[in-house]
């Protein structure tokens, strides 16, 4: 314990002579005095230092120029603080340390984008970081061995500087990124962003440049991503995504990222679902999202489309037919598609229409190449499909928890027939497939047939 409080004082030491080295030598002093006089209650002192020694560096505050030499801290809740107004607030831990920090830049102040300096890089324990109005960051942003979270807001990054592409946050799991506009999307920044986060799980980009979206779709398109088996949470949010850029992200680079789960393309340019039913038509070695269960894609053309014609709809129920582990169709409720066939498909797809369905070759599989399921499976499965069946995107299902038989009846309807099936053999498996007439082909496999 001793060993451990002294090797903890010695960080502390070695931070704050970071912090005090990286400081005026004149303003040393000064820096000590107003921390002094002004740490909130629980806070650790090093960490107030290195905070204020950031907050001067962005011109928030002047040290030499604060009346009482006393920072006005805006307590809330007990472990969240606020400086400037609401400029610049800060979450700390019960050891005092700082692990969330939100740094804006109103409409008002003098010199509206600023440089984050370097010394950021101390505040060791800093899990999520927000940053507004950023002009750029540091690669030192590498040495937070706990960031997980980035958050930018309206960041103007230089295209033509070159973007920090050797920062690796080899923790973050979750990047927002909602760029200033009026500058054209850095390519380093998505250099970085596709090759520098090993470990991300959710990725949100939202912009108002037509060719962003082509852009980042294009690059995800390559093999040299880095967080193909990571990801589970993608959007692009109100980038004016054309239709071409939607069919190649469902047919190409959905299916590549094995645990994507949520689909956020709400605001966009999407038009149809019939151009991707087509292309799957025609390529029998298309293999679908196995992990994909939310699909969001409010406010896009394609609903208004639906409603007036009846070849859309009927593309949309293929497209869930393929994509068969959707079950929530976020925009479909409130735009006026969500009728009795659409919430028939996702009921189905949410109980488990996937277990049905003919999958590729392998150690599960028949010889003939059906998905086995193993009879000791199917209370679990069964029971699922019934217990959990209010959650689809049906909001009156989801508020109230009402359940829901449609699914558990589809399920049973399929194989029930294999379940109850009787013989001399015990029956370990049953083999499903459809055949060519549309029917459901029943099989089951016993241990005398291995």
């Amino acid at each position: 314990m001793v060993e451990t409080t002294e090797m903890a004082i010695k960080s502390m030491d070695s931070l704050l002579s970071n912090v005090l080295s990286d400081t005026p030598e004149a303003d040393r002093g000064k820096l000590i005095s107003v921390c002094l006089k002004s740490i909130p209650n629980r806070m650790n002192f090093v960490e107030c230092v290195t905070f204020v020694s950031v907050m001067s560096k962005l011109g928030f505050m002047d040290i030499n120029n604060i009346a009482n030499d006393q920072i006005d801290f805006r307590s809330s809740c007990g472990f969240k603080y606020y400086i400037c107004g609401d400029s610049c607030g800060f979450t700390i831990d019960t050891d005092g340390r700082i692990t969330e920090l939100q740094i804006i830049r109103g409409d008002d102040d003098l010199g509206h984008d600023y440089d984050l300096p370097a010394i950021i890089a101390l505040l060791q324990r800093l899990t999520c970081l927000s940053l507004h109005s950023c002009r750029s960051i540091p690669a030192e942003l590498s040495n937070l061995p706990h960031l997980e979270e980035l958050y930018l807001y309206d960041c103007s990054f230089n295209p033509i500087e070159n973007f920090p592409i050797q920062m690796k946050l080899k923790n973050l799991k979750k990047l927002y990124a909602r760029l200033d506009s009026s500058l054209p999307l850095p390519s380093q920044f998505v250099k970085w962003m596709t090759t520098q986060l090993p470990s991300l799980e959710v990725l949100e980009y939202s912009t108002k440049r037509k060719n962003d979206a082509s852009f980042i779709i294009n690059s995800l398109r390559t093999n040299d991503v880095f967080f193909h088996n990571t990801l589970k949470h993608f959007g692009l949010h109100c980038c004016l995504m054309e239709q071409e850029s939607f069919e190649i992200l469902m047919l190409e680079i959905v299916p590549k990222f094995k645990n994507l789960c949520y689909l956020h393309l709400f605001g966009n340019n999407i038009k149809s679902f019939l151009p991707i039913v087509d292309s799957i038509k025609n390529n029998k070695m298309f293999l679908p999202s196995k992990s994909l269960r939310v699909l969001d894609i409010r406010w896009n053309p394609v609903f208004k489309n639906m409603k007036h014609d009846p070849i859309e709809k009927a593309a949309l129920l293929s497209f869930l037919g393929t994509f068969n582990t959707i079950q929530d169709l976020v925009g479909a409720q409130e735009e006026g598609i969500h009728d009795s066939d659409v919430e028939y498909a996702l009921r189905i797809n949410y109980a488990g229409r996937r277990i049905v369905a003919k999958v590729d070759c392998g150690c599960t599989n028949d010889h003939d190449g059906k998905a086995i399921v193993p009879i000791s499976l199917w209370p679990i499965i069964l029971k699922r499909a019934y217990e959990k069946s209010f959650d689809i995107s049906h909001p009156l299902d989801r508020n109230k928890k009402t359940k829901n038989a449609t699914g558990i009846y589809y399920l049973l309807r399929e194989v029930g027939p294999a379940l109850l099936f009787g013989g001399r053999r015990r029956p370990i498996a049953c083999v499903l497939s459809k055949d060519g007439g549309g029917g459901v082909s029943l099989k089951r496999k016993s241990f005398e047939d291995s």
